[in-house]
Formats: structure tokens, C-alpha cells, sequence
């Protein structure tokens, strides 16, 4: 009797470094998720803070407190990325993978910026602008802040458990989402003390990382 051949399986990298088995179709098994399930939740966020959110808000968007929140929004974005650093790989690749997830966090929430002010620009008649000095101020403590939350996600992935650092990640933003609640005026007074207090924890867990990690 005729038998159907079995599909030829060929190695392929997933999402997450790792090598999995993929059809001749492309597929990947566990990861059979079309591109717009994925960008779908971005779409969401990119219309509702960069478009909805300074439509309500109108000029009191240009804030130099609303302003440092938008653009450090990006370690809501870098953290979740770190859970997905694969075990055993060597410190040049984790540190690109840190990278990346930094860089990935804020340049959505630089575009989320970007959205904000073009909406409240052209909606509104702005007689004082943003302030420069303040949002670079914040930008850099964007940027460190997810550095830092990046550099314990990753660490708590590979030597604890990935259950974990997806618990700690929750834990973490839940907590910087109340200190904006509670004292969000402080933020561009604080930022870059915040700043060099962030990336004193990113190098502290970098340097971990790197005397526990194989070799480059």
C-alpha cells in the first residue's frame, strides 16, 4: 500500500536562540503564531498613549513629568524580553541579547513620544513646548532603569527559573507603576540620580553574569 512520506524535519533557530525542528512549510512547532498576533498588542498601546491618551490629556501631556514617563516606559517593554534569554550561552551573546532588549524597550517608547507630542501639536495651540533638559534627564534614566531590570531578569533566568523572573518582572514594574502613582513629581528631579543608582545595579549584575558565564 501506498504511504504518505513523513515531512522532513530541518533545524532552525526559535525565538529564543534555541535550535527547534521546522517542517518544510516553515513552520515551527510551538511557535506557530502568525507576525500580527505578536504586533497586535503594540498596535494597541501605540494607539492608545500615542494618540488617544494626549487627545484627552491635551497640552498637559508636554509636562516635563509626562514626558519622562513616556519615554521611560521602555523597560515595560525590555523586561519581558529578558525571560527569553536562553541557558548557557556565552557572555558576547547574552550581552548583545541585553542589548537589544534595551534598545528595542525605548526605542517603542521614544516612537510612543514621538506619537504624543505630534498628536498634542497638531490638535492644540502649544504656547511653551517640552522642556529639552528634562527629557534628555529622563531619557538617560529610561534608559538605565532598563538596563538594570534587564540585568536581574536575565540573571534571575539562567540561574534561578524562568517561573521566577517572569514573578519578579510583574513584581518590579507593578512596584515602579506605584512609585509613579504616588510620586510622579519627583521624576525629572530625581532622574539622573535614578540614573546612576540604575546603572550601578546594571553593572553589579553584569558583572556576574560575566565571571559565571562561558567565555567570549
Amino acid at each position: 500500500m501506498y504511504s504518505s512520506p513523513t515531512p522532513r524535519l530541518v533545524p532552525c533557530s526559535d525565538d529564543t536562540g534555541n535550535m527547534a525542528a521546522t517542517s518544510q512549510s516553515g513552520t515551527t512547532p510551538g511557535n506557530l503564531r502568525p507576525w500580527w498576533v505578536t504586533a497586535f498588542p503594540l498596535l494597541v498601546v501605540f494607539v492608545a498613549f500615542g494618540i488617544w491618551f494626549p487627545l484627552q490629556k491635551g497640552i498637559t501631556i508636554l509636562d516635563p513629568v509626562f514626558l519622562g514617563a513616556y519615554i521611560c516606559l521602555g523597560v515595560v517593554f525590555a523586561a519581558p524580553a529578558a525571560v527569553l534569554v536562553p541557558k548557557g550561552v556565552r557572555f558576547a551573546e547574552l550581552l548583545w541579547r541585553m542589548g537589544w532588549a534595551v534598545g528595542r524597550g525605548f526605542a517603542i517608547s521614544a516612537a510612543l513620544l514621538v506619537s504624543a507630542v505630534v498628536t498634542v501639536y497638531a490638535t492644540h495651540i502649544v504656547v511653551v513646548g517640552p522642556d529639552p533638559v528634562s527629557l534628555a534627564e529622563c531619557a538617560v534614566f529610561g534608559l538605565g532603569l532598563s538596563a538594570a531590570v534587564v540585568a536581574v531578569v536575565t540573571f534571575l533566568t539562567i540561574y534561578v527559573s524562568v517561573a521566577v523572573a517572569r514573578i519578579a518582572t510583574r513584581l518590579i514594574l507593578l512596584g515602579l507603576l506605584g512609585l509613579f502613582f504616588f510620586w510622579s513629581r519627583w521624576l525629572p528631579d530625581i532622574a539622573l540620580k535614578g540614573a546612576a543608582i540604575s546603572a550601578a545595579v546594571a553593572l553589579v549584575f553584569l558583572g556576574v553574569l560575566w565571571k559565571t558565564s562561558r567565555p567570549t
